[in-house]
């Protein structure tokens, strides 16, 4: 159902009382958390087969293990659910808040508001010059109404998975499968965290690569992701991004940009003080950190790649101010807070390569001394009627340009996947470029997300306090930190 003016009116009310069972909700997980306790004390005296060996006793310990399991699981499903009252809690009281503010200053002699966020202007009434218009006030009453939509759907989709996923099946008989269900549950229960504790487990494939994994997402959709939960931060924009990746664990993460204001009032997304943009939003734990060098840009297709070509046979020349060293950027070294530090004499390991020429035939159109069209073909050298002298010095410098086109897609990137401990997730992608220009070679980082029809997105990025040069390499220049 969807939301509604009328709902909006309600919902401040509503969100004290989502509260309310938020807070009860805890209190039964403070119980499940105290029983799981209790059973942990006797687990351990049983397994430990104190004053107790002999017949009964495995299975006593089976029995008690796989409850200690359950209750375990209980209670992690109970704080999470509190987890996502709180949070749903939290954008009705943000909804309410916008919705306030627009009804203390909308002129209701001039503008009636439907119960579906529709506003008309009152018969007979005339818009004064600077007055917003009918279409401006509804597009905003409507968003108001989509963003408590979304927390909606959000908090139904998760507690319904709360309540869906599978518990552990505890009898009063031992059996081969018992422990086995209860641990199964508990790993359920526990999620991404799950690799944390006894019964570890890694989902985090280190062969997990950007391409592929990218989700476009509305800004409406993205916006709920990031601020959901989130404390109310003083500044203005506290965020930038769009678009989402899933993470190799298969949960969607945001992308996002931290906008931290440092010593010098420069707007950073990494570096000291930026993650937590200067203790104003703690608990952030990066959970992964993925590093490789891939192509991130769209490459030149075949008939592009022709015009080039064609272009160098015409008579055009290439020389462009900066060109991208594919080598130097795939050797990159990045510090702790992915500051590019230096040019490592060996590249480290990746499936992808440099470009290299273009292994494909192109076809041509030049005009002849008279004026006529002339159709032509080329196939790069080391392909079967590869013939370059026949075309000679100008598609050498077209295929050159062709190159240098494709290097400008490559980029040594690095994805962070991070959860904060109020349960928000958020994953932070920067990818780099190793220029060589007319005052020498340098690092252009940027800042990655996606547009919502999933298109990147890349913005200059900058740090708050770029580190010494590290030893290993040579040392780079980096454009755009503070």
């Amino acid at each position: 159902m969807a939301a509604t003016t009328s709902m909006l009116d309600a919902a401040q009310v509503a969100s004290m009382w989502v509260d309310f069972a938020a807070t009860r909700v805890g209190d039964a997980a403070k119980k499940a958390e105290s029983g799981r306790s209790s059973f942990g004390t006797v687990r351990d005296g049983i397994a430990a087969g104190v004053g107790w060996s002999g017949t009964g006793q495995p299975a006593a310990s089976l029995i008690v293990t796989a409850a200690t399991t359950s209750m375990d699981t209980a209670a992690i499903r109970l704080r999470d659910v509190q987890t996502h009252l709180g949070a749903f809690s939290g954008a009705m009281a943000q909804a309410v808040a916008w919705w306030q503010e627009m009804s203390a200053t909308l002129d209701k002699k001039k503008y009636a508001v439907a119960d579906d966020g529709t506003v008309t202007l009152v018969p007979g009434v005339e818009l004064a010059d600077g007055d917003p218009s009918p279409g401006q006030l509804t597009s905003e009453v409507k968003q108001i109404l989509s963003y408590l939509d979304a927390a909606d759907e959000t908090l139904t989709a998760r507690l319904k998975a709360a309540v869906t996923d599978p518990l552990p099946v505890v009898g009063t008989y031992a059996t081969l499968t018992l422990s086995a269900n209860a641990t199964e549950a508990w790993l359920a229960a526990k999620g991404p965290n799950a690799g944390m504790g006894p019964y570890a487990t890694n989902p985090w494939d280190k062969s997990w690569t950007p391409d592929g994994n990218v989700v476009s997402g509305t800004a409406g959709a993205w916006d709920l992701a990031v601020l959901l939960g989130a404390p109310c931060l003083p500044g203005g924009v506290a965020y930038t991004g769009g678009g989402f990746l899933v993470g190799p664990d298969g949960k969607e993460y945001p992308v996002v940009t931290p906008q931290y204001a440092g010593k010098g009032g420069e707007l950073s997304g990494h570096g000291p003080g930026a993650e937590t943009l200067g203790g104003l939003d703690t608990g952030w734990q990066t959970l992964a950190t993925y590093t490789g060098y891939d192509q991130l840009g769209e490459p030149l297709s075949t008939a592009e790649a022709g015009m080039v070509i064609a272009g160098a046979i015409a008579g055009a020349q290439y020389q462009p101010y900066t060109t991208v060293n594919a080598s130097a950027t795939q050797s990159l070294v990045l510090d702790e807070y992915g500051y590019p530090v230096a040019v490592a004499d060996t590249p480290p390991g990746s499936t992808a390569q440099p470009p290299g020429v273009p292994a494909s035939t192109y076809t041509y159109v030049v005009t002849d001394g008279k004026g006529q069209p002339q159709v032509g073909s080329y196939t790069a050298p080391g392909m079967p009627g590869g013939n370059l002298v026949a075309v000679g010095t100008n598609v050498a410098e077209g295929l050159a340009a062709v190159d240098q086109a494709d290097a400008n897609s490559y980029y040594t990137y690095q994805v962070e996947f991070q959860q904060n401990t109020d349960g928000r997730v958020r994953a932070i992608y920067t990818a780099y470029q190793v220029i060589d220009g007319p005052d020498g070679q340098y690092v252009q980082p940027y800042d990655v997300h996606f547009d919502e029809d999933g298109q990147m997105v890349l913005e200059e990025a900058g740090w708050t306090a770029p580190p010494p040069i590290s030893e290993g390499g040579s040392s780079v220049d980096v454009h755009g930190s503070d």
